[in-house]
């Protein structure tokens, strides 16, 4: 009798056919037997021949693949998922390479729970030397680097479709992706998975190469793409308006405010205004100009994200309606530090609140605001917290209680907040 898998991978694919046999073959060498997974890989309207390549190969894992006319990722991923035969999905998208590790890595961290989602460990590789590459390093570096600190509150951003697991009960529970988002439907499955209750966490172990072939002009059509995705999102999720890009219009320089207001004109004019800036990057890199390069190109993006806003509101009007839909946050819950950091954190656990108050006896010490998309406060969030935004005004107040030296505050004022 043949024994059912415990996991299924599901991969999306599309015209990559060099990438998706990397990547079954990085799962040929998985720790976990072959036994306890199998894959899909869902063919979604490729014409280079992916289908035929990948069933006259063979691996030591059962896998299926399917075809289906270009419907995007999101319905390649649903599909996928509903063929799927695994307790566990675990989505890899095929520019992935997994580690050895990754299956077992995964099938670890559900155990015998179904409330998780785990999420891989993706380490870039990003061909060439550019001023481009190197940024593009960094940004997915720095992502990696923020998730894995102590006490990490993980957000709806977190949920990267390229690498995450979850219960296949609860995927359906969730109905699975939005197939009418053509960017972020990831972010929006992480808000309604934070929304339903369940548990982001690292899946340790679990690392896969991510070979991001970007290019600048993909880039900035994603960035599009986003804007787009972002007023979609703020319509079907009024309560994560003031947690999108669009909503932070105040923190803008007035050089950014500018290129805003050009890109509401939604005109040829000013796109052929953009493309012509564009090709001023590589000459400022020819020339060693790296801040002035890096200048232009995040007004660039910052152009191209509100071209596509322009595209779907029309008017800065309607997006001032959309901003005033989005509903007040919850009330903070008091916590006083008075009677020690560990009574506080347990009763972060105990309540987890969306929002805190954070007092001393009488003295004020911050407010932590609920941040939409964000998971419930947890006692392990509150050290950190601590640590990184307010330490000058928690060791103001814990002095005047007494509980440290008066000595050290001139020298604790002189910090700026890590």
């Amino acid at each position: 009798m043949t024994e059912t898998p415990r996991l299924t991978v599901v991969v999306p694919t599309h015209n990559r056919r060099a990438a998706v046999l990397r990547l079954l073959d990085a799962l040929s060498c998985q720790t976990a037997a072959p036994s306890t997974f199998n894959a899909v890989v869902v063919v979604d309207g490729s014409s280079d021949g992916t289908a035929e390549t990948l069933r006259a190969r063979t691996f030591p894992y059962p896998l299926e693949v399917v075809e289906q006319p270009s419907l995007g990722p999101a319905a390649a991923r649903n599909e996928g998922a509903r063929r799927a035969s695994g307790q566990i999905l675990l989505f890899l998208d095929d520019d992935m390479q997994p580690s050895a590790q990754v299956v077992a890595a995964h099938l670890a961290l559900h155990g015998d729970t179904d409330d998780r989602i785990g999420i891989g460990v993706l380490t870039p590789i990003v061909e060439g030397d550019s001023l481009f590459a190197k940024i593009l390093r960094y940004w997915w570096m720095d992502m990696q680097e923020v998730i894995h600190r102590p006490g990490h509150r993980f957000s709806f951003k977190d949920l990267l479709s390229g690498h995450f697991s979850i219960a296949r009960s609860r995927f359906g529970a969730l109905a699975g992706f939005d197939t009418g988002l053509h960017c972020h439907e990831d972010y929006e499955l992480g808000f309604r998975a934070i929304a339903a209750g369940m548990e982001f966490r690292v899946a340790r172990g679990a690392e896969a190469l991510h070979h991001d072939d970007s290019t600048i002009d993909k880039v900035f059509r994603r960035k599009f793409e986003e804007g787009v995705a972002d007023v979609a999102l703020a319509r079907r999720h009024p309560g994560l308006i003031r947690g999108l890009p669009f909503a932070w219009q105040g923190h803008a320089s007035r050089k950014k405010r500018a290129l805003r207001r050009v890109a509401w004109s939604a005109s040829a004019a000013a796109d052929a205004l953009a493309r012509s800036l564009q090709r001023t990057l590589p000459v400022y890199e020819a020339a060693s100009l790296r801040f002035r390069w890096r200048a232009l190109l995040e007004a660039l993006l910052e152009y191209w994200y509100w071209r596509g806003i322009a595209d779907v509101l029309h008017h800065p009007g309607r997006l001032q309606a959309l901003l005033a839909s989005a509903p007040d946050g919850p009330e903070p819950m008091t916590v006083d530090l008075a009677s020690g950091i560990g009574a506080a954190e347990a009763q972060l656990d105990a309540c987890r609140p969306a929002a805190a108050r954070l007092v001393y006896g009488v003295d004020s010490v911050t407010t932590i605001p609920a941040y939409p998309g964000y998971e419930p406060l947890r006692g392990a969030h509150l050290r950190p917290l601590l640590a990184r935004w307010c330490p000058v005004p928690y060791l103001e107040v814990a002095a005047r209680r007494g509980e440290i030296p008066r000595a050290f505050l001139p020298f604790v004022s002189r910090l700026e907040p890590l």
